[in-house]
């Protein structure tokens, strides 16, 4: 099975969630409040981190940059490659020989195909037409043999 470290499944009767001390800054004009984690607030070290920001980066570039990109654009960019860096983990554990869930696997793969459907990710076809030169190279080879 697959370790999701800290993430735990939420049921209708758990008890609601705690937030440490150090998750929770005073603000002078309201009541304390949770500190949110994101990830341009992550140094970068981890290679999830890293793996997740080069996914971002690329998908960007591929949909014209990222200051061609709507915010809701990019947040489905940041989710769809946050999936990649999971999958790409659940992938090379499963290859090694590590017990995985492979429906959780189907799960993530799905939804991340249908966040990248969104924003218009297609297969596009190999142009496989020969160029002038090599049709009537070709047809000179037949007629030839």
């Amino acid at each position: 099975m697959y370790n999701w470290g800290a993430m735990r499944k939420v049921r209708p009767d758990a008890p609601p969630i705690q937030a440490d001390a150090d998750q929770i800054q005073s603000d002078r004009t309201g009541p304390d409040k949770l500190r949110y984690l994101t990830l341009d607030a992550l140094d970068g070290r981890t290679s999830a981190c890293r793996q997740t920001r080069k996914l971002m980066a690329e998908v960007e570039h591929d949909l014209g940059g990222r200051d061609q990109l709507s915010a809701m654009q990019r947040q489905i960019v940041q989710h769809a490659s946050v999936l990649g860096a999971v999958l790409s983990d659940v992938e090379a554990r499963f290859v090694i020989g590590e017990p995985v869930d492979l429906m959780q696997l189907c799960m993530l793969a799905n939804c991340q195909r249908r966040l990248l459907e969104t924003l218009g990710v297609e297969r596009k076809p190999k142009d496989v037409t020969p160029s002038l030169e090599q049709y009537t190279q070709q047809r000179h080879l037949e007629s030839a043999g």
